[in-house]
């Protein structure tokens, strides 16, 4: 396997639908978007959390300026 490019946790946005998955974001130290597909927001309670939606759709339309 050949690595193209690397990037730092700190650099990186995860899109997850599960708290652990947070949790897993915010151990590696990197940054979540929640997709509230199966949870809803106030399951989630972590500080690496910068947005929520309840699909890839809204995230485009509504969030997109986050990550810009």
């Amino acid at each position: 396997m050949r690595i193209i490019a690397w990037r730092s946790p700190e650099s990186c946005l995860v899109f997850e639908d599960a708290p652990k998955g947070v949790d897993a974001a915010a151990n590696a130290g990197m940054d979540c978007f929640v997709l509230t597909t199966m949870h809803r927001e106030e399951e989630f309670g972590q500080s690496n959390i910068i947005g929520f939606a309840p699909d890839f759709t809204d995230f485009t339309k509504e969030a997109a300026n986050i990550c810009s």
